[in-house]
């Protein structure tokens, strides 16, 4: 590639052209980057070549147009002509074709409408371009059109000797058919345009064919199909506008573009009026729709209200226009039918919500099933069935429970313990999971009586040992003890069992008769309760096994087996006793310090900000320490530790997952600033702004929805997006001059964002190094008794750190908006430490001496963490 063509540097090359190559190049004398376009290296500049060069170059110098590229300069340099053109921004409509790209009519139409006048302009000054097609359109970023390459063009009042006799000049798919015998004159351009029309609509050519000649066959002898054929949205005007334009004949096509032209223009105003009317029809379903929707919402409740409402443009095609009017019809027609049923169905919802309130959960399940099966719509009727289902099934468990409570009650008071047993494991399994009271001290009562089984199993074998050659107690004999108090303290099994809201009075101990009492168990043994032992527990003594019962023979092996199950409840009714009247030394693991080691664990939790950073974990580790503390007060020490260390554990993981967070966190706030300081250097515009600012639009939400890892990815790819352009060269050096400012303006950037940063970046330097003097000269607005406030907080205060997380700073003339996160940790003069977290708003004023602090909005985000 060259390197340089007369005062021209090559940058690079931007494409080919049919008679060379076209490059982009810096004109140093005026200081601008233009098009240049070079002859061919490879060919043989003739002097024919150089007349028709420099024709082509003297016809579009005739053209000064806004339709068509403009030509700065032209010549001839080291063997090479040349030609300078501006330097355009966009795409060829070829690629616009290629891309498929859901353009409206309008849009179509209205460039067409620019082509047309750009060739109208150009016939008119007498010059034909003889290839119009798609990659000679030029389609700017704004919408503007640029008709490219009238390269072989020819001026129609020269002599045409620069055409030989049989060559046709064009590109296939394109040309008129007069010109395959190089005949032809300004209508040639008016075919053309015709099928650069019809391509762009349909997106496939008018004229196609596996090889040159069929495609030359096509355009000789084939009519392309209908447009509307093609694409049922496009109007049926169309199809005649392009039949016209496409004539075989010349003489039965257009006159001249302007015709064509105003046909078009035509077409565009009765779509954009119709579509208009269109338009106003489909915002009034819009509003008839919201309002159904808000009376449907208040009469039975849910979200109906959509968060998304189409966006309509006035371009928008007759097609969607109609498809939207219908959708909204059926929904309008949908939504209405929905309220009558409502209004139907509203006196049984009123009858089940009464029910509900009077506690009559059975006819209120059956009044709102009925509204919920003819209207599962009905959200509130929902939310109140649901409601209703859990009163009525708790009401039957309560119930249930009540009779199983009364009944293990009445098999404790006649001595039944294994009925008393079953009937309370019953009662275990029925209670929520959440009161674990019940069903740990059942399991435990069931460990005791295993244990003291086994002890009685061995005294008897070593009261058998000592009754030598006494016969052995016969299998089916059983021993029982039991004594008042542990009578007394078995009801305490059915009390750990009760639910908070049922009312059951504890049943008193059996009456002492006599120096002994007994009672039936199951009518096959006897039990002797020992009155002195009830009168040691009334005086604080342990209870002691002082009465016996002498065995006796028992007939029944059924007899004998309901007596061993019987002891094993006992004696699990007695373990549980002893457990709890164990003294305070020998209480257990140390609850307090289990206490102080779930606060610190919080407390780590609560300064990596895990309430905001990890709510989950949090909350569950809350739960859990307050089940903690609820089981201290109880004799269930041991559950009450574990369920502490739990909770430990809980707030450890919560503290983990915040610093997780946390770092997650700081990395979107590098991705933002990254993402900021590209958008102020960014020269993007059109599409690849749009996607830019959707980028980082989505980095926002997803920020405040605390996906700070997909939020810092979102923005980096928004800074790439942005920095895709790279800024514009910097302006030349000017003449130096006085300065027109005081020397502290130097202080100062001269990018306004860039100073704005600098001074907030000073406010929080007074603020850190406590320079009250410092802090007047950036806030001068500040007056007397602000100062003696900061002037006492820094008296108060060891060291404070600031740090300011930019999200946007906005400059408009001498104002300037920022907005971002602070974080201040301050170290107290008595050591303590207090981290806190605002939002900010902060608005600047520029002044001759630089820019100042007018005004602070901060909004705290985190409650003050101590530590």
């Amino acid at each position: 590639m060259i390197e340089q063509v007369g005062k021209y540097r090559i940058e690079g090359r931007l494409g080919r052209g049919g008679m060379g190559s076209v490059y982009r190049a810096y004109d140093p004398v005026l200081e601008r980057a233009v098009a240049l376009k070079v002859i061919s290296t490879d060919a043989n500049v003739t002097d024919e070549l150089r007349r028709r060069f420099f024709h082509e170059a003297q016809a579009c110098a005739r053209l000064t147009h806004p339709n068509i590229v403009t030509v700065f300069d032209l010549g001839e340099a080291d063997g090479h002509l040349f030609i300078v053109m501006e330097l355009l921004e966009g795409m060829e409509l070829r690629a616009l074709i290629a891309s498929k790209r859901a353009l409206a009519l309008k849009e179509k139409l209205t460039l067409m409408i620019q082509v047309c006048d750009g060739l109208q302009y150009a016939h008119q000054k007498g010059i034909v371009h003889r290839d119009v097609k798609p990659a000679n359109i030029f389609v700017m970023p704004s919408g503007q059109v640029k008709i490219l390459d009238f390269g072989i063009a020819r001026i129609e009042a020269t002599d045409a000797d620069l055409t030989r006799t049989g060559l046709f000049m064009g590109t296939l798919g394109y040309i008129a058919p007069e010109r395959m015998s190089g005949r032809g004159d300004h209508r040639g351009d008016i075919f053309s345009v015709g099928a650069v029309l019809y391509e762009l609509l349909t997106e496939r050519p008018a004229f196609g064919g596996d090889d040159p000649m069929q495609t030359l066959e096509a355009i000789g002898a084939d009519e392309p199909a209908a447009p509307s054929t093609i694409d049922a949205a496009l109007p049926a005007e169309l199809d005649g506008i392009l039949a016209r334009a496409l004539q075989k004949d010349p003489a039965r096509r257009y006159e001249t573009l302007a015709q064509l032209r105003s046909e078009l223009a035509a077409l565009q105003r009765r779509l954009a009026d119709a579509g208009g009317q269109a338009l106003r029809e489909v915002h009034a379903q819009l509003g008839q729709v919201r309002e159904l929707e808000q009376a449907l919402t208040a009469r039975v409740g849910g979200d109906w209200l959509e968060e998304t409402r189409p966006v309509l443009a006035d371009g928008a095609s007759a097609a969607a226009l109609a498809a939207l009017r219908k959708d909204l019809a059926g929904r309008i027609d949908r939504l209405t039918t929905l309220l009558s049923r409502a209004a139907t169905l509203q006196p049984a919802f009123e009858r089940g919500v009464q029910a509900l309130a009077s506690g009559d959960g059975k006819t209120a399940v059956t009044e709102l099933e009925h509204v919920t099966e003819v209207m599962p719509e009905h959200a509130r009727a929902a939310a109140a069935l649901k409601d209703a289902r859990s009163r009525y099934r708790e009401q039957d468990r309560r119930a249930q429970m009540d009779g199983l409570l009364a009944a293990a009650r009445n098999a404790l008071t006649v001595g039944s313990y294994a009925s008393c047993a079953q009937l309370l494991r019953q009662l275990v399994a029925m209670t929520p999971p959440t009161d674990v009271a019940a069903e740990a001290t059942l399991i435990q009562a069931a460990a005791i009586a295993a244990e003291q089984e086994d002890d009685r199993r061995q005294r008897e074998r070593r009261r058998a040992d000592e009754d030598k050659g006494a016969r052995a107690p016969a299998p089916t004999d059983a021993t029982v003890m039991l004594d008042a108090t542990q009578m007394l303290d078995a009801t305490q099994i059915l009390d750990a069992t009760r639910m908070p809201d049922v009312a059951e009075a504890r049943p008193s101990a059996p009456a002492a008769r006599g120096a002994r009492s007994s009672q039936r168990i199951d009518g096959d043994a006897t039990v002797f309760i020992d009155d002195a032992s009830l009168a040691a527990r009334g005086a604080g003594v342990a209870p002691r096994a002082s009465a016996w019962w002498r065995p006796r023979r028992i007939a029944s092996r059924r007899g004998a087996v309901v007596v061993g199950l019987a002891l094993l409840i006992v004696a699990g009714i007695s373990g549980v006793v002893f457990w709890r009247m164990r003294p305070p030394a020998d209480a257990g693991p140390d609850l307090q310090a289990l206490q102080q080691t779930v606060a610190t664990a919080r407390a780590r939790a609560v300064e990596v900000e895990a309430q905001t950073l990890a709510p989950a974990a949090f909350s569950t580790a809350e739960l859990t320490a307050a089940a903690a503390n609820k089981l201290a007060g109880t004799a269930m020490r041991e559950s009450a530790a574990q369920t502490y260390r739990h909770a430990a554990e809980g707030y450890d993981d919560a503290a983990r997952s915040a610093r997780a967070k946390r770092e997650e966190r700081a990395e979107a706030d590098t991705g933002r600033a990254s993402m900021l300081t590209a958008k102020q250097e960014t020269r993007l515009s059109g599409a690849d702004l749009q996607a830019a600012q959707a980028q980082e639009r989505r980095g926002d939400t997803q920020y405040t929805g605390r996906d700070f890892r997909t939020a810092a990815q979102s923005f980096r790819t928004a800074a790439t997006l942005y920095a895709k352009a790279p800024p514009p060269p910097p302006p030349p050096p000017s003449p130096a001059k006085a300065p027109a400012t005081p020397p502290s303006e130097a202080a100062y950037p001269a990018d306004p964002v860039s100073a704005v940063r600098a001074t907030l970046n000073t406010y929080v330097r007074a603020i850190e190094t406590k320079d009250l003097g410092l802090l007047r000269r950036v806030r001068p607005n500040l007056d007397a008794a602000e100062l003696d406030v900061w002037s006492r907080s820094f008296a108060m205060t060891q060291s404070r750190k600031v740090q300011l997380v930019f999200h946007d700073i906005a400059v408009d003339g001498d104002r300037a908006r920022a907005t971002g996160r602070r974080e201040d940790s301050v170290a107290m003069a008595d050591g303590q430490r207090i981290q806190t977290e605002t939002r900010f708003v902060y608005t600047l004023t520029r002044r001759p001496e630089g820019w100042v602090l007018e005004d602070l909005q901060e909004s705290r985000e985190t409650s003050p963490r101590t530590r």
